[in-house]
């Protein structure tokens, strides 16, 4: 093993002793991956030390000794090792020693190497000469570097493992089974299905709602979440047995994600970094501080990586990072370069010669392969690779949570299935829903003024449609990659408004002719900004800055399209789902923290608190600007409501049971036709869980 250094007699933290701590720190410093040196210490007893912990074991080295255990290895290669490492001039005179006892050192001129005698310019002489011989090494290396194969995942099949048809949210696996949360009309339950497929089960929980996100090691509890909290930036962490019979919530820990670390603790994902706790909430401690908010994270199998994902609505270009165990080593090995391209899951297969994770770009899930080289040569590859139908990639739209299980070689997805977006009419007379624009798949829908044209969003791909209701006709105004979300037509007809997408991933305000064109940017901030709605004249628009409640600068503002100026409407910090009445005297929005229904006076140019609580997303004005339309009691009892403008009092409309509204549903869309009559959009069924088998290469 080579000579053991008497560490007492070293000073702490000295350079020159050279501790280095975690077993990727040593392998860093070796040049070589942590399997290797995990191995080297196993057959080739190089020397490693530990900390003894209660729960495991902290591992460090010291490069004196290392270097050591090198030269007992390769004593000449190591020597010479040495000589760049510690300085040794006997070893340098001994190499350069000539037949009459001088020195004869080289230096490079131009491309002519010329003798030296003198010693300091003779030293950089072999320096030199040591390049000339590693640059065609170099030029190699990088040859076989651009022609090395990337890395793939090869997906051979999948299934579908669950058939209930409720909602589900969150999903973890622990290589049996799959985890996940169902909400319904009397609460929620924890409900689990063999991974391989079988019979479900589900136990009620003393949890109203929640999102599964890890399973202990020991197979005994699930991790949830709970709904997000504008307050905390984050979402309260819950403990539940596998039984089902106890349920806590974490202390001191709010999170945008959470999972079980290999020391047993709980890792959890906050806006400033990554920390851990025990379950009881104790022991708080930051591992590591993040350059931007991050969302998702997890564990590499062998406990000695994390990967996190980050997203900062200030700069919306999801990025996958990764770090040592112990918080060290952060490193950005992937920056989103396509729209809405979030990120869901990620894991190294089990060879760890790459880093996998799932994305959506344009909605449609990718899973994407980085090599883990320091090079990080980026590969990626659709996850529609395997057989699938011609319209939904993958088989499965709206991948949402990707749980891997890397010992059996497969991945557990969360998907809707199959895909069925409808929009729907209350026939007035009926009180019934019936299917409107022939069942295609529309979101968003507005009318032009005349009332013969509609626009609306294919819920599918996020593209811009214009349908003729007389003619039964539709004709595309904007097609992917572009991303459209609620279109409004101009009262004077000319223009339609739309919140969009385009390269530069920020939602912005866009107008585009009704006959179609090219999309035309018509703000230029950088946050992202909700649904425009028009002033009565055409000549202005408000909407929403969303998503960014930690920057402080949520809320509703004013776009003069004229003088092109932007204000911030007074008193509307946080709020958001602005819309103009059709008659221009108000504004009305959502305030998030309560659920309140607010109305701005454009006279008075203040707001007053209308009706609480709105859930949701959406809002929809009558026609003739004395009521606003609001969605009330969430789950499987929600219904439409419409809230008097003049005395703030509310009215039932109409139940959504017949609809199948998933629990805990926000991303509703309703409106009017030009009749009154209410649409409604919605998918009408829900997710389910599928094994994809994989093969890693």
């Amino acid at each position: 093993m080579g000579e053991q250094i008497d560490h007492s007699r070293l000073p702490d933290n000295h350079e020159e002793n050279g501790r280095v701590d975690s077993w990727g720190e040593i392998a860093r410093y070796l040049s070589r991956s942590i399997r290797t040196v995990q191995r080297w210490e196993v057959e080739e007893g190089m020397p490693i030390h530990r900390h003894k912990h209660s729960d495991r074991d902290s591992v460090y080295a010291f490069k004196s000794e290392l270097g050591a255990w090198q030269t007992s290895r390769d004593p000449e290669a190591n020597r010479l090792k040495g000589v760049e490492q510690n300085g040794d001039p006997s070893a340098e005179t001994e190499r350069g020693q000539g037949g009459d006892g001088t020195n004869p050192k080289f230096k490079i001129q131009g491309l002519r190497l010329t003798s030296q005698n003198s010693g300091a310019n003779g030293r950089r002489g072999w320096v030199a000469i040591g390049l000339l011989a590693v640059i065609p090494l170099i030029a190699a290396a990088g040859l076989v570097i651009a022609n090395v194969s990337p890395p793939t995942l090869r997906l051979l099949s999948y299934a579908q493992i669950t058939h209930d048809e409720h909602t589900k949210f969150g999903l973890a696996t622990d290589g049996d089974s799959a985890y996940f949360f169902e909400a319904g009309p009397t609460g929620g339950s924890l409900c689990k299905v063999p991974a391989a497929g079988g019979d479900q089960t589900c136990t009620p929980l003393d949890l109203s709602w929640g999102k599964v996100v890890s399973v202990s090691h020991d197979r005994s509890k699930v991790l949830l979440l709970g709904e997000f909290n504008l307050d905390t930036l984050g979402a309260a962490v819950w403990v539940a047995s596998i039984a089902g019979d106890q349920v806590r919530q974490v202390e001191n820990a709010s999170a945008t994600d959470a999972v079980w670390a290999p020391s047993h603790k709980i890792s959890f994902a906050h806006f400033d970094g990554i920390w851990e706790v025990n379950e009881d909430g104790s022991s708080l401690r930051q591992l590591l501080k993040t350059a931007e908010p991050p969302q998702r994270l997890g564990w590499s199998q062998d406990g000695e990586r994390l990967w996190y994902a980050t997203l900062n609505p200030g700069n919306p270009s999801p990025a996958i990072w990764t770090a040592d165990a112990d918080g060290s080593g952060q490193r950005q090995v992937w920056v989103a370069s396509g729209p809405a391209d979030l990120t869901y899951g990620g894991f190294w297969p089990a060879n760890e010669a790459a880093f996998a994770f799932l994305t959506t770009p344009y909605s449609r899930p990718m899973l994407r392969v980085l090599r883990t080289t320091p090079f990080s040569i980026a590969r990626w590859h659709m996850i529609d690779q395997m057989p699938t139908s011609a319209s939904t990639p993958f088989g499965l739209p709206w991948v949402s949570e990707l749980a891997p299980d890397v010992s059996h070689s497969r991945l557990l997805a969360l998907s809707a299935a199959p895909w069925s977006d409808r929009v729907y009419r209350l026939d007035p007379g009926t009180k019934r829903f019936l299917t409107f624009l022939d069942g295609a798949p529309a979101s968003d829908i507005d009318f032009s003024p005349d009332g013969r044209t509609l626009v609306y969003v294919d819920s599918y791909d996020n593209s811009l449609w214009r349908y003729d209701l007389d003619r039964r006709a539709k004709t595309p105004l904007i097609r992917p990659p572009f991303i459209c979300s609620l279109p409004r037509w101009s009262p004077d007809g000319q223009s339609v408004a739309l919140s969009g997408m385009g390269a530069d991933r920020i939602w912005r305000i866009y107008r585009i002719s009704p006959q179609g064109g090219t999309p035309e940017a018509i703000t230029s901030g950088d946050r992202d900004e909700g649904a425009p709605t028009w002033s009565k004249d055409s000549r202005s628009v408000v909407f929403g800055k969303v998503d960014c409640a930690w920057l402080g600068d949520c809320g509703v503002y004013h776009y003069d399209l004229t003088t092109h100026t932007l204000e911030m409407l007074p008193d509307s910090k946080r709020f958001r789902t602005a819309r103009w009445s059709p008659d221009g005297q108000y504004v009305a929005a959502l305030r998030p923290s309560d659920g309140s229904l607010m109305l701005f006076d454009w006279a008075m140019r203040r707001w007053r608190k209308l009706h609480s609580p709105a859930k949701g997303d959406c809002i929809a004005w009558s026609h003739d600007s004395q009521y606003i339309y609001a969605l009330d009691a969430m789950g499987h009892g929600s219904f439409i409501k419409r809230v008097s403008i003049a005395t703030g009092a509310s009215e039932h409309v109409t139940d959504l049971k017949d609809l199948e509204l998933p629990p805990n549903q926000g991303a509703l869309w309703f409106g009017l036709d030009p009749e009154g009559a209410l649409l409604v959009a919605h998918a009408t069924v829900s997710n389910e869980v599928f094994s994809v088998s994989y093969q890693a290469n």
